[in-house]
């Protein structure tokens, strides 16, 4: 049967548990970087969305606002008033230059008109509008004055004239609880729509706005068409939550879409995704994961080639060593060099084969003694034939021996009783002082371990104390941060009091004109002061903060000097235990060693009463054993005979092993 070499086993094993391994991480890294990267896109999408939600909300809230300051004008009220007083506005010089700043103030409004009660109109910049124009019937008008509280804001429409996205916003206005009239601005949404269409989105996404009908304000293909026959669309406006998630497909092909609501205009914005282009950021770490992969596996099947033929060269040698011993050469030997478990098996090898030299030379030495003592045997036969009965004359002499140390024995006997009954009384006393070291052993142990756990628990208070006076010194020093603050805060309110106290000046030379902005002034004055009044309460309590914190510390400190105090005495406290318990561990020893050894000499006085009662016994029998050698004397001699035969059987023997042994080629270094 042929062989597979060791080489190509390691090769092979190894090869398929790195392939293993490799599939295996390429499978969990796979399933993980298509996970991460979903996880990715979606928090992505959700941090471009908000940021696309604030910034439209910023965008029309700054004119929401605007709108809401110009209708609580003087100079509007009273335009709107007096038109339904007299049937005409009034003077509309003051109230156009207002409309003029405003168009001034802000780049983004197309147009800004007042509407009065009475169906008449003021717009600017001015334009020609028909006798008939009644603003009273137009729905901006409508919806402001049906809800007189509030910003209302149109759906966006393309102006015809610059083509761009407008949407109108409209704030009632009132004179008392009575409506006079309505504000309207046209703001045009050109920079907003490109601003946000031109956010950069990762995984080729793209940006998205629609109106609350569905129709897209931004879109990088369907932009102002209205999208709500598609059904994903009509989803996205049936969701009642005001942002999430919808997977979708559209032309075939899998999206994603996270989106947000607006909620001052009920608008869908939000970021879209096609599937396939997630997908493909990880796929394309895979195939370089895939690549790196090959070449690895490829540098691991040399490198382990290499190292296979390293493993197996040793084997090889020690194969050949084995071969000619097993043909019988005892002087090879395997001549490997490592450290390793090759390297022991060729030495435990060598030393196999010097144990076999050995054996065998003292199995060819002892086959030569052998034959020689053959021969010595059959004469030592013939002596002991001769002996033999010399020995039943001093069978006699024995017998007579026998009988006195039978009475020796008798007399022996009885004084190992005595001495038994006084090693018993020992034996008791040496029991009860065991047992009282044991006892004294273990109230020791539970003394020191008591020391032990009342040192962990020292140790724990010690930590404990030291956290605590971290945490003291962090909130001071925090404590101080704040009053540095305090202090900016104030100098901060100080200086917008005095701003406020200018902006009031400046408004009482404004005169008429100056009115709103005195009032808006003298209420950030209030404020200012309060800001200073509270912030001089801060600064007390952060003193008083201060004060606390600085006695804790030093009690933190005194509190630390007595648990230092403390961990001294506890420290020397179970150094004494200590040397207590070596003390008693090395008496219960000493009186265990003791017990046992009067256990021992308990037992052996046993031992040797038995003895002497049975050499009592003994004596007794050798005298009838000493008829029955006489007997035995005649049976001997036949059994010299014997062994002269066995003498002659073991010389032949002796022959075939030395023919045996003559077939290894032994080490002639270490025969010598």
């Amino acid at each position: 049967m042929k062989l597979k070499s060791i080489k190509t086993k390691l090769i092979m094993t190894t090869s398929l548990v790195l392939i293993t391994a490799f599939a295996v991480l390429l499978s969990l890294t796979g399933w993980q970087l298509h996970d991460r990267t979903q996880e990715n896109v979606l928090q992505q999408a959700e941090g471009i969305a908000g940021e696309l939600e604030n910034s439209t909300e910023t965008f029309l809230d700054q004119y929401g606002r605007s709108i809401e300051q110009v209708a609580s004008t003087t100079t509007a009220i009273q335009y709107a008033e007096s038109a339904l007083e007299d049937g005409d506005a009034a003077s509309t010089n003051e109230l156009e230059q207002l409309l003029e700043e405003y168009l001034t103030i802000y780049a983004d409004p197309s147009s800004i008109y007042v509407a009065a009660d009475n169906g008449s109109l003021l717009i600017s910049p001015n334009v020609d509008l028909p006798a008939d124009f009644d603003a009273t019937t137009r729905d901006w008008y409508q919806q402001a004055a049906a809800e007189p509280d509030a910003v209302i804001w149109s759906e966006p429409y393309i102006d015809e004239a610059t083509g761009e996205y407008v949407i109108t916003a409209a704030k009632a206005m009132q004179s008392g609880t009575q409506l006079v009239g309505v504000v309207g601005v046209d703001v045009k949404l050109g920079d907003l729509t490109t601003k946000l269409g031109e956010t950069q989105i990762g995984y080729n996404g793209y940006p998205f706005v629609l109106s609350s009908e569905g129709v897209a304000i931004v879109h990088p293909t369907l932009q102002s068409e209205s999208l709500m026959d598609l059904e994903f669309i009509q989803d996205l406006f049936a969701q009642e939550q005001e942002s999430g998630r919808i997977d979708y497909t559209y032309d075939g092909a899998d999206k994603l879409m996270v989106y947000s609501t607006a909620s001052n205009t009920n608008w869908k914005i939000g970021v879209a995704f096609d599937q396939s282009d997630i997908a493909a950021e990880s796929l394309s770490i895979l195939v370089l994961l895939m690549i790196i992969g090959v070449v690895t596996l490829i540098i691991a099947g040399v490198i382990m080639s290499i190292v296979a033929s390293r493993f197996s060269k040793p084997i090889v040698k020690l194969s050949e060593s084995v071969r000619e011993v097993a043909n019988g050469d005892l002087s090879t030997r395997a001549n490997v060099k490592s450290n390793d478990e090759i390297g022991e098996l060729a030495t435990q090898f060598n030393m196999m084969v010097d144990h076999m030299n050995e054996i065998l030379t003292t199995v060819k030495t002892s086959v030569e003694e052998v034959r020689g003592s053959a021969e010595g045997l059959s004469a030592v036969a013939e002596e002991t034939n001769a002996s033999s009965e010399q020995v039943a004359s001093a069978v006699s002499d024995i017998a007579d021996g026998a009988s006195q140390s039978a009475e020796e024995a008798d007399e022996a006997n009885r004084q190992s009783y005595n001495l038994g009954e006084k090693i018993n009384a020992i034996s008791e006393q040496s029991k009860q002082m065991s047992e009282v070291a044991s006892e004294a052993g273990s109230v020791n142990a539970s003394g020191l371990s008591q020391m032990k756990q009342l040192k962990e628990y020292h140790t724990s208070s010690t930590g404990f104390i030291q956290s605590m006076e971290s945490v003291i010194t962090d909130l001071e020093t925090k404590v101080q941060t704040i009053e540095t603050v305090m202090a900016t805060i104030t100098e901060i309110s100080s200086q917008t009091n005095l701003l406020a106290l200018n902006a009031s000046i400046e408004a009482a030379r404004a005169g008429e004109h100056g009115k709103g902005f005195a009032v808006v002034a003298d209420e950030v004055r209030k404020l200012a002061e309060q800001s200073v009044r509270a912030t001089d309460e801060v600064k007390q309590t952060i003193a008083d903060i201060q004060d606390s914190s600085k006695r804790a510390v030093n009690e933190m400190g005194r509190t630390k000097e007595n648990f230092d105090h403390q961990s001294v005495v506890v420290e020397q406290t179970n150094e004494i235990f200590d040397q207590i318990s070596d003390f008693m561990g090395t008496m219960e020893t000493s009186i265990l060693a003791v017990y046992r050894e009067i256990q021992d000499v308990s037992t052996s006085k046993e031992a040797v009463a038995r003895v002497i009662q049975e050499m009592a016994a003994m004596a007794e029998e050798t005298a009838a054993s000493c008829q029955q050698v006489s007997a035995s004397t005649d049976e001997q001699v036949k059994a010299i005979q014997t062994v002269t035969e066995s003498a002659e059987r073991l010389s032949e023997l002796s022959d075939d092993l030395q023919q045996a042994v003559n077939r290894f080629r032994l080490d002639e270094h270490k025969e010598a």
